[in-house]
């Protein structure tokens, strides 16, 4: 059997799930409330958890690749290091999430909310950030190889060092 510790115990102890079937099956009896879970290092890919609520969950060295995230909740979650390569990332609120080292190749960010984000050393190459909103995002060593940023938000943004090969800049604004 799975163990499941529920962050509604009076303990307060978040969600730990040992694996991905655990968060499969509890997302797919309807819950979507995963806040302050502690997924970090689990195979989550493929999985579909979108509108899902991960608000400060850990989620450093996931593997994330091709999963269903739109419309999820990551507020300052711990991304840290997790592999996001070709997920569904639209409409996401990753507003304060640390995503430093992470790779998000060929990702979809459309409308992403990206503010106050820490993407330092991220790779973002050929991702798909149209209309996306970074203001005050840390973006120091990213790498946004023929990335589409067109309309996005760059207010406020440390750029520092980041490498905008190829990257599509039309109509963004704040650079």
């Amino acid at each position: 059997m799975l163990s499941i510790r529920s962050a509604r115990r009076e303990d307060s102890v978040p969600d730990q799930f040992q694996d991905a079937r655990a968060l499969k099956s509890a997302y797919a009896s309807g819950q979507r409330s995963f806040a302050e879970a502690q997924l970090a290092g689990l195979d989550l890919q493929r999985l579909d958890l979108r509108q899902g609520d991960f608000q400060g969950a850990d989620l450093s060295d996931a593997d994330l690749r091709r999963t269903n995230l739109w419309q999820a909740n990551l507020r300052g979650a711990n991304l840290r290091g997790a592999n996001l390569q070709a997920a569904n990332l639209r409409n996401i609120d990753l507003r304060d999430a640390d995503l430093r080292d992470a790779n998000l190749s060929d990702t979809d960010l459309y409308c992403a909310n990206l503010s106050g984000a820490n993407l330092s050393q991220t790779r973002l190459d050929k991702a798909s950030l149209v209309r996306a909103y970074l203001p005050g995002a840390t973006l120091c060593q990213t790498s946004f190889l023929y990335a589409d940023l067109s309309c996005a938000n760059l207010s406020n943004t440390d750029l520092s060092q980041a490498n905008l090969s190829g990257a599509d800049l039309s109509s963004a604004t704040g650079i």
